[in-house]
């Protein structure tokens, strides 16, 4: 073998390096092949990124050829996923990446640690491991899309390919891990924003298998880890595998509003009402803390929930609503149903209390936008045969409830629309959703004609709020699409 050439061994390529063995440590051959590589075409999955044809990379730095050492897949993967974010153009590179993520993302899907992942980046330097790599590389490709000047959409195409394609090989080698999963969740939570919805059910679907292999799914039970909390590393250790678990529960119920008609099943199913909320410091709260069941007022809960846990109820109950759309018969009782609007209308008018507390809009939305489902969706199925009375009595409640529903959207959209330019690159993704449906089923039953001038004002404030955003979201893009051919139509 010559140096420079590429090995092709029998379960994967093996990118020779040139670095002093065993003088010279790991730490010093990133830093020299990240500061040498940067201006050359030095990739080891060139082809990813390129499709000009392969190349054999050039050497990193020179040493005599007889001190010739091969990088195993964790030092490789580190050095690509370096060297492809400081060509990609970051100010600051990592750091930047990390900023705009944790400023515009985490603050309502909190599924990574800071702390822990700025520990792990400076581990990097002298243990590097591929997952990690891989993280940060997904959340350069999400934060992307928060830059102050847009993307170009094939810049940015060009850059997820990349990432797809790298998380697609490293997987391949079997090794599972929450950095794994949660690299994984923000692919999927990109694949959902560029309205990739057959990729983005395949990708939450790939990252739920990986969570059962490593055992986040019962982090949720109360029992499972009742003793847990005498330790406070393993406490530590669940809580951050049940923000990942709620992370991918939350987002599937999220894509699924834009997949409803293939009527296809979740990758996790509901929690039960006694599984454990998100918490960042732990704490053990039930699912139904503050929730009205089967009809019966709600018990107050005796803890503040945060902002995650609030977001993770309205993501349950968002489930519940899509599980009866989805269903391949409408065979439940329209009780069923009314019980359901009333535990959403109960909690929506839950969050309205609390004062200081802007987010809980987040959490407002997902449950608008499962009352405007539940609701649209008792309007115009047909009553079974044994309760045509019943069913027929709880349509006409259903539209009632869809009207009054569009009207709080209508009151909740005025109250902020001064602000809402102002504050768009903060919003979550589910509350674009919110707006643009409302709209819709406005002009679909007859709302507008109600009072016209209002509501074709918040038709038009959403189609500016889409238009600005549909620079960065190709979803946002499509809304837009969709509410111009309707208003046109009406």
């Amino acid at each position: 073998m010559k140096d420079g050439s590429v090995t092709i061994g029998e379960a994967h390529t093996i990118i020779y390096s040139l670095r002093p063995v065993p003088s010279e440590s790991v730490t010093a051959t990133i830093d020299k092949s990240l500061t040498t590589t940067q201006g050359q075409n030095g990739n080891f999955f060139p082809e990813i990124l390129n499709p000009q044809p392969f190349h054999s990379p050039q050497f990193s730095f020179s040493t005599p050829s007889r001190l010739l050492s091969a990088l195993n897949s964790d030092e490789q993967l580190t050095e690509q996923c370096w060297s492809i974010i400081s060509r990609d153009g970051a100010e600051d590179g990592i750091l930047s990446s990390c900023s705009l993520y944790f400023q515009f993302v985490h603050v309502w899907f909190p599924i990574i640690s800071k702390e822990t992942l700025f520990d792990q980046i400076l581990q990097q330097r002298s243990s590097p491991r591929g997952e990690v790599a891989m993280l940060v590389l997904a959340i350069h490709l999400v934060s992307q899309m928060y830059t102050k000047v847009p993307r170009e959409k094939s810049s940015l195409e060009q850059l997820y390919y990349t990432t797809k394609g790298l998380y697609g090989i490293f997987s391949s080698t079997g090794r599972s891990s929450i950095e794994m999963v949660q690299a994984g969740l923000l692919m999927a939570f990109y694949e959902h924003c560029q309205a990739l919805h057959d990729a983005a059910y395949l990708t939450l679907g790939a990252c739920a298998r990986m969570g059962y292999v490593l055992g986040f799914d019962k982090t949720l039970s109360s029992d499972t880890h009742s003793d847990t909390h005498l330790d406070p590393v393993a406490e530590s250790i669940a809580a951050k595998q049940r923000q990942v678990w709620w992370g991918i529960i939350i987002l599937e119920r999220i894509s699924m509003l834009e997949y409803m008609d293939k009527k296809l099943p979740f990758a996790i199913i509901s929690p039960r009402p006694s599984d454990i909320l998100p918490s960042d410091n732990g704490t053990r709260i039930p699912v139904s803390s503050g929730l009205s069941q089967h009809g019966k007022p709600a018990v107050p809960s005796t803890v503040e929930l945060s902002i995650g846990a609030r977001i993770a109820q309205g993501a349950y109950l968002l489930g519940h609503v899509i599980d009866r759309v989805s269903a391949a018969k409408s065979n439940t009782s329209s009780c069923g149903a009314a019980y359901v609007d009333m535990t959403l209308r109960s909690y929506a008018m839950d969050l309205l209390k609390p004062a200081g507390h802007g987010h809980l809009c987040w959490p407002y939305a997902i449950c608008l936008s499962a009352i405007l489902v539940l609701n649209r969706f008792e309007v115009t199925v047909e009553p079974q045969a044994d309760e045509v009375h019943e069913k027929e009595a709880f349509q006409s409640r259903a539209f009632l409830g869809l009207k009054s529903a569009l009207r709080m959207m209508l009151d909740s959209m005025t109250s902020s629309s001064e602000h809402a330019e102002a504050n768009l690159m903060a919003v979550p993704v589910w509350a674009l959703h919110r707006a643009q449906y409302a709209a819709v089923l406005s002009l679909d039953y007859g709302v507008v004609g109600e009072d016209s001038k209002l509501w074709f004002s918040y038709i038009d404030t959403v189609k500016r709020i889409l238009a600005v955003l549909q620079m960065r979201s190709t979803l946002a893009g499509m809304f837009v699409l969709t509410l111009s051919v309707r208003t046109t139509a009406n």
